[in-house]
């Protein structure tokens, strides 16, 4: 069963939104308030058969919770687990949570409208929304901060339409964005929970989609690649690390599939986090990287059979083929390369969509400021790329999304603002940082200086700091500069991939495990970053660049241009608007 859970204010259009997914794409619509007055009139939990609907209501939230009530009315409500539903409406995180772990996959949406509007609708006091502001945010957590659609309550019936009949049974929502982790949990894990991560990779031959197999001769099973997640280590970090020890590997990272829970041989419970993983390897047999282990290019068809233990199984089987099930519409997908004329990537835009068009995808360089907008007369996919970092992006992207378009990085213009702020988070989780501020660093014994990267781009020349204000930590960069211990490197990061032009170069695991860190705890699908490394091995990331054009390195191009259509395939809807630049 696939969930779609509204909340918002009273008198936004949840019911509303709720009657047109059920009457346009024949969602299947679970009031709440109706079934729980069902459960009342069964006599579920009730004192006396004359206690009146608003006191055992009041009284049973107030004696079990809202999670528990949620839960107990899932279970009395009669649905098909192949059903899409739309439950209108979650209140608190508690019932946002208990959904989650009824239907995992479950995706929630917010419902707003202006006041005005919410006035004329509304039959209740306006004191409920000030209740209702309260639930969202009961018990520390944000209801609120996990929504990741937002509808207006008037929205146009043809887009609604759209998207009704998109979301359709035959469209799973198994398959999510790579989105940074929450910072209320530990990695989205509960103390008790062992953590493991793992990836099923899979690669394309003609017509014909292939999986990654691992046999492990100690316990002559037959597995994806997946292990332990090692402390300090985030779920995705794990999780590549392991497909490149087990089968010497770096794949393309799709997106996270749903967790799956189980006992081992102990009776300890362990929770393994998933991700689906594509590459372009072209070797028959895989390069295994640890002796007496083998490794297979599955067929689809064949993965199910395959697999030695019966919970892998089902989950292949429930979660992952139908997504390799669906048909693709052959509708043309345009990717716009959106950059601005206050910084010099126009040049680089126009060969970045060169690179799009040679991979066979529809492409056009964007002025920032021109983006309109407008109604095609065919649904079209559609794709954003900001190639700019100028102060109106987050507010472009956000139309962007709003419109059905696929906004890379989206995650990370949603929610970082600075350089400074980027690099104050990657320092508290154990990423090697430059300090966020720009020195100089000077030395009169060699007359040699030392410049970091402003927070405006480019190098700058900086007053250098007193000297009874520098840190140890400081002077250590200065007496490295100067003896020119360090190397400058620049590399590209595509969803998991790692691409440089320089030769010969080797990663350190510390390096490539950095990286992946960058883009976990960031969100960041696509970036570049400017690395210092010194003759002993320590290295420094210097700057992290959301909006790389790579107009250096044509294979990173290339993989970009491999990474959209993987967007195409897993994530696009047909939806009727598109973003066009003005004649």
């Amino acid at each position: 069963m696939k969930c779609l859970g509204l909340c918002g204010l009273h008198g936004a259009g949840k019911t509303h939104i709720a009657a047109r997914l059920r009457d346009l794409g024949g969602w299947t619509v679970i009031d709440k308030r109706l079934e729980l007055k069902r459960l009342y009139e069964s006599g579920w939990f009730r004192r006396n058969k004359h206690e009146a609907w608003e006191a055992w209501y009041r009284y049973t939230y107030e004696r079990f919770g809202s999670g528990p009530v949620m839960l107990k009315m899932l279970e009395t409500v009669s649905i098909s687990t192949e059903s899409v539903v739309v439950i209108d409406a979650i209140y608190t995180p508690e019932e946002w949570k208990s959904l989650q772990g009824y239907a995992p996959g479950s995706v929630l949406a917010g419902v707003w409208a202006p006041q005005a509007i919410r006035d004329v609708r509304r039959d209740e006091p306006s004191e409920m929304d000030a209740r209702r502001a309260h639930f969202w945010h009961h018990s520390g957590a944000c209801l609120m901060s996990t929504v990741e659609w937002v509808f207006p309550g008037s929205l146009p019936g043809e887009l609604l339409d759209c998207f009704a009949r998109s979301s359709s049974p035959m469209s799973p929502i198994f398959l999510k964005r790579l989105c940074p982790p929450s910072t209320s949990e530990d990695r989205g894990l509960s103390v008790s929970e062992i953590a493991k991560s793992g990836l099923l990779v899979f690669r394309r031959r003609g017509n014909k989609t292939e999986f990654l197999l691992l046999h492990r001769q100690k316990q002559n099973d037959w597995s994806f690649p997946k292990g332990h997640v090692e402390k300090g280590e985030g779920l995705l970090e794990a999780g590549l690390r392991e497909v490149f020890e087990e089968a010497n590997m770096r794949p393309m990272v799709v997106g996270r599939l749903i967790d799956l829970e189980y006992l081992d041989g102990k009776g300890r419970q362990i929770r393994l986090a998933l991700f689906l993983g594509y590459t372009e390897e072209k070797n028959d047999i895989p390069n295994v990287s640890s002796e007496g282990e083998a490794a297979e290019w599955v067929p689809l068809a064949r993965v199910e059979r395959a697999l030695s233990y019966e919970n892998l199984q089902t989950y292949f089987r429930t979660y992952v083929k139908p997504l390799f099930s669906q048909k693709q519409s052959g509708d043309q997908i345009h990717t716009d390369v959106i950059f601005s004329e206050t910084e010099q990537y126009k040049n680089e835009a126009r060969l970045l969509t060169h690179a799009f068009l040679d991979g066979g995808i529809s492409s056009d360089p964007v002025e920032l400021n021109r983006l309109i907008l407008k109604k095609e007369n065919r649904p079209i996919k559609q794709v954003s790329y900001f190639l700019t970092n100028h102060q109106n992006v987050p507010n472009a992207a956000f139309w962007c999304k709003e419109f059905g378009s696929y906004v890379i990085n989206e995650c990370y213009l949603r929610s970082w603002h600075s350089k400074s702020q980027v690099q104050r988070f990657l320092k508290e989780h154990g990423v090697p940082v430059f300090p966020s501020e720009p020195y100089l660093f000077s030395s009169k014994k060699h007359n040699a200086t030392w410049m970091m990267k402003s927070e405006r781009h480019g190098m700058k020349n900086f007053i250098s700091m007193e000297a009874s204000k520098r840190s140890s930590w400081d002077a250590y960069f200065e007496q490295k500069a100067d003896e020119k211990r360090f190397t400058e490197i620049k590399l590209g990061y595509i969803a998991g991939q790692i691409l440089t032009d320089a030769k010969d170069l080797h990663l350190s695991s510390g390096l490539i495990s950095a990286l992946h860190r960058v883009q976990e705890y960031l969100g960041l699908e696509i970036f570049s970053t400017d690395i210092f490394v010194d003759k002993m091995g320590t290295f420094y990331i210097v700057d992290v660049n959301p909006a790389p054009a790579f107009f250096h390195n044509m294979k990173a191009r290339r993989a970009f241009a491999s990474y959209i259509g993987l967007i195409e395939r897993f994530y696009l809807k047909q939806v009727p608007f598109s973003i066009n630049e003005v004649a």
